[in-house]
């Protein structure tokens, strides 16, 4: 398949993608299957590393996910600090790499893991290939490291500040997840025009059928349910705490479930041992699938945050328990968005993160009154269709769209990119049959033929990989080259060579030459690269099957033509030996071969392009995509148009034409 020119190419970046376990990575999974739909997606991430049993993850290094394209970097499991950094560093590296060897990418956006690097390595790769930059802020850096811990601060935490607000500042857009961060940037004195609020939606999972938890029947507690991550900085003391604080009455009342696990179990457990059994329950890890179930089914869903969080975070957690339509206790600061979020949609309670009492008061209200809960729930339930993946996958779309909206093909008709001018190149502003021109040509060929094929090639593909209509093709797509001088093939510059480098996986080129020096050539070329994807047909192309009077130059095979195609003089056609060969229609050429349908059509033959067309009359239009031709005419457009093509751009032979049927 080829990239079609109203598909733009982007690039999703992260370390963690699914199927590791990083509630990023599985979110990431989901936005990259809702831009599928619209766009060519590829996924830049390393392999598994995030969960337990990373190890029994492990995915092929090139992968394609349904419509998405995932290339997966080696990482080291474990090592510590300095080879988490060794990892982050090749993340970088390869971020950058990857999307310099892709075809006309458009958009590049990253998250904020690594921290800071990921930023710089995205912008970077984007502005290498002239591509919009995304900037995904998870969590804010470095400002998330002072609320850990106040003192943080020093060289480093400038370096990093200064760093990321350079990444911030030269994004196209800025994605934060609320107000509170938009104001964390707008706080280092940037501009927030480009910064936009977008929340996360639910986590990807089977969401559970609305049907009660196999205790909720006979369980006669208030269950108030925790599940993620049980970190040092989640303040769930605060919660345990307060639980003391109540009466015996509401303790026999009271379920407190902890659904996961983390560097902070063994100091809750502790906590809990001071309460009566049966009021806190420790369930560890469960499969996602059981968790939502009992985070629907749970009269409160605790969601707390650190004092100072919601400047740089926003709980994922939140808009997963919106989306099942569970209710929440928000323990948080009072005029953060969370709470803001949780009190103006009436789904659930809000409690200080500071203060026991308050976080306290909250579970005498969850207790007492019942009737609130259940209120909540609805609320929730109403509600939840704005923050299933779904709607989340559609604001997505939306939001990239408005950035894609002029992407050349966007608009129906592909414009000429901004490096493919309408006006004439350089290069076509003398004559080529000029005798100056052709002895600078047979000069550098002569050049060029003594470097080594392996370098050469691998050096002329490199430069005109990002190049049409090179770019048109990727590795299963079918290529036509008609002419294949053996000139051009030891230069380096064959196209018909490079149509078979690119297509050499899974694809299939067809060279059609009617000069058999010239076919022997690049036989032979094609051996020594390995290439099976080659078929050279030994004959020319016409509108009818014929024999013409075909003249070589063994000097300069390029300037080949057929008799009646090029005004040379007498004295010039003495340079060439006339020879006597087949020539049938291109139709029939390529059915005799099994081709049905062909991506890139390209004929460089010396003003045989409009006769060529015209064998090819049942196949332009539906069944080639893409037609190349020499710039032997000031102009194709009028027999291109006729055949339903527009121009697509000028190439380093002349025009590229797409199909408008095809488009």
């Amino acid at each position: 398949m080829i990239r079609s020119p109203d598909r733009p190419t982007i690039v999703l970046a992260h370390r963690y993608f699914r199927p590791d376990t990083s509630p990023y990575g599985q979110l990431l999974g989901a936005i990259a299957d809702s831009l599928s739909q619209e766009y060519d997606v590829h996924v830049l991430t390393m392999q598994p590393s995030y969960a337990r049993n990373a190890a029994s993850l492990r995915q092929p290094a090139l992968t394609r996910e349904g419509d998405i394209v995932v290339r997966r970097l080696p990482v080291r499991n474990g090592g510590g600090a300095i080879w988490r950094l060794v990892d982050d560093l090749r993340f970088a590296r390869g971020l950058i790499s990857y999307v310099a060897s892709l075809d006309d990418v458009a958009l590049v956006m990253t998250s904020t893991m690594p921290p800071v690097l990921a930023g710089l390595a995205g912008l970077a790769a984007a502005r290498r290939r002239g591509a919009l930059f995304l900037y995904h802020m998870m969590d804010i850096y470095p400002e998330v490291l002072r609320v850990h811990d106040p003192s943080a601060g020093g060289v480093l935490h400038d370096l990093l500040l200064r760093l990321d607000t350079y990444v911030i500042r030269n994004a196209a857009r800025v994605i934060v997840l609320s107000d509170d961060m938009k104001a964390t940037i707008a706080s280092r004195g940037l501009s927030v025009g480009h910064v936009t609020a977008l929340n996360n939606f639910e986590l990807p999972g089977t969401s559970p059928a609305p049907v009660q938890h196999a205790d909720s029947d006979t369980r006669t507690r208030t269950r108030i349910l925790f599940a993620g991550n049980i970190g040092k900085h989640q303040g769930l003391e605060l919660v345990l705490e307060a639980a003391g604080h109540l009466d015996e009455s509401h303790l026999e009342r009271l379920e407190l479930m902890f659904l996961g696990d983390g560097k902070n179990v063994d100091t809750l457990k502790r906590l809990a041992a001071g309460l009566p059994e049966g009021v806190v329950r420790f369930e560890g890890r469960i499969p996602v699938e059981q968790a939502k179930a009992l985070m629907r089914n749970a009269d409160l869903n605790l969601v707390t945050l650190a004092p100072g969080m919601h400047t740089v975070a926003y709980p994922s957690k939140a808009t997963t328990l919106r989306a099942l339509g569970a209710p929440i206790l928000a323990v948080v600061e009072a005029g953060s968005q969370l709470a803001r979020d949780v009190r103006d949609s009436g789904v659930g309670l809000i409690a200080s993160n500071t203060d026991v009492e308050s976080l306290a008061s909250a579970l005498k209200t969850a207790l007492e009154h019942p009737e609130q809960l259940a209120e909540f729930t609805r609320n929730s339930t109403q509600t939840a269709d704005q923050f299933t993946a779904r709607a989340g996958g559609e604001a997505w779309r939306r939001l990239i769209g408005t950035h894609l909206a002029d992407w050349p093909g966007n608009a129906g008709t592909p414009s000429l990119p901004a490096m493919q001018e309408t006006r004439t190149p350089l290069r076509y502003r003398w004559s080529h049959q000029h005798p100056v021109h052709r002895a600078v040509v047979r000069t550098a060929n002569t050049v060029l033929a003594s470097v080594p094929m392996g370098p050469k090639y691998a050096v002329s593909s490199a430069v005109r990989r990002s190049r049409y209509p090179y770019s048109l093709l990727h590795p299963d797509s079918i290529a036509v080259q008609v002419g294949a001088p053996a000139d051009t093939l030891r230069s380096g510059r064959s196209r018909g060579m490079h149509f078979a480098l690119r297509t050499q996986s899974t694809g299939r080129t067809i060279i059609i030459e009617p000069d058999a020096e010239s076919r022997k050539a690049f036989g032979k070329v094609c051996t020594a690269f390995g290439l099976k994807n080659v078929e050279i047909v030994p004959c020319g192309a016409w509108s009818k099957t014929d024999t013409l009077t075909f003249y070589i130059d063994p000097a300069h095979p390029a300037t080949n033509f057929t008799e009646g195609t090029v005004p040379y003089s007498d004295e010039r056609k003495r340079d060439f030996t006339k020879v006597e060969v087949p020539v049938r229609p291109l139709d029939e050429i390529l059915a005799g071969a099994g081709v049905e349908q062909v991506d890139v059509l390209s004929i460089t033959t010396n003003g045989a392009e409009r006769q060529i067309l015209q064998g090819a009359e049942s196949m332009l239009g539906t069944n080639i995509r893409y037609v190349c031709l020499a710039r032997t005419e000031e102009d194709f457009s009028d027999v291109m148009g006729s055949y339903g093509y527009e121009l697509l751009a000028q190439d380093d032979r002349g025009f590229t034409y797409f199909s408008t049927s095809r488009a």
